[in-house]
């Protein structure tokens, strides 16, 4: 336990989530990667709902399928 007064290793004045020093990108940072990853991202996330609309009638077609 610490004293009153005493700060633990990790305590003290941290940025807090949106303080500009945590929102601003730092130098280098390639902003141009940003839309194709969330593209990708996006894509992935919509494959997996539109392809479950075409899940039951591909199954019927390949004969997979024990549904009527």
């Amino acid at each position: 336990m610490t004293a009153i007064g005493q700060t633990m290793p990790f305590a003290g004045p941290m940025a807090g989530l949106l303080d500009r020093e945590r929102i601003i990108a730092k130098a280098g940072f390639n902003r141009w990667l940003v839309p194709p990853a969330a593209l990708c991202i996006h894509l992935c996330i919509g494959m997996a709902y539109g392809f479950s609309v075409f899940w039951l009638p591909l199954s019927r077609a390949l004969g997979t399928s024990r549904a009527p």
